[in-house]
């Protein structure tokens, strides 16, 4: 019911449909608030995503998901481990070198990531 609604509609669609085909494409459903119009074909298409989440397609999607999330957590673990392990004046010193332009931030951050002899005497 709003003016442009069909060149919404059509870019969405056109978006949708771009690219790689997927396991599962929305549908765009126009709908009409004050009418109810389109109501009963949103609520059909809600139902064919959870049928479609319910089969394997749904099961890949929780694995991807469920990957994303356990690369997330070991990303912020790690970064906790490192923050642990070097402090604010190895930092400085390894920015101090990255301005005087005696090294790269990636040399930089491979030096602080190297072991530390920890004096074992070996």
């Amino acid at each position: 019911d709003r003016p442009g609604v069909e060149a919404t509609v059509a870019d969405l669609n056109h978006m949708l449909h771009d690219g790689p085909e997927r396991a599962w494409t929305p549908p765009v459903v126009t709908t009409v608030a004050q009418t109810g119009q389109g109501v009963q074909e949103l609520w059909d298409a809600v139902r064919r995503h959870e049928e479609h989440l319910d089969g394997d397609a749904g099961v890949a999607v929780a694995r991807r998901q469920a990957e994303r999330e356990v690369r997330v957590a070991m990303m912020e673990a790690l970064a906790r481990r490192i923050e642990a392990r070097v402090d604010q004046p190895q930092i400085d010193a390894a920015v101090d070198d990255i301005v005087a332009r005696r090294i790269d931030p990636w040399t930089a951050a491979e030096g602080l990531l190297q072991p530390t002899d920890q004096g074992d005497g070996a």
